[in-house]
């Protein structure tokens, strides 16, 4: 079902990314995760993706941003 963007709202089949005031990319949707040979080695929903280099969960954010830097 489309939904239009002016009222809010989006094409729930399509992923979308949000850049967040703290750097993380916020990807709301599904999406595959393709190795160099294009084999889908994951799929997930609804995360945010590290832009601060500190996730041990890299490339997916696990809050690392929000502890005190060492």
């Amino acid at each position: 079902m489309m939904m239009s963007e002016e009222a809010g709202m989006e094409d729930s089949s399509r992923p979308t990314l949000r850049i967040k005031p703290n750097g993380a990319i916020r990807v709301n949707g599904s999406i595959d995760f393709v190795d160099e040979n294009g084999v889908v080695v994951e799929t997930k929903s609804d995360f945010s993706i590290c832009t601060c280099g500190r996730s041990k969960e890299a490339p997916i954010c696990d809050g690392s941003h929000k502890l005190p830097k060492d």
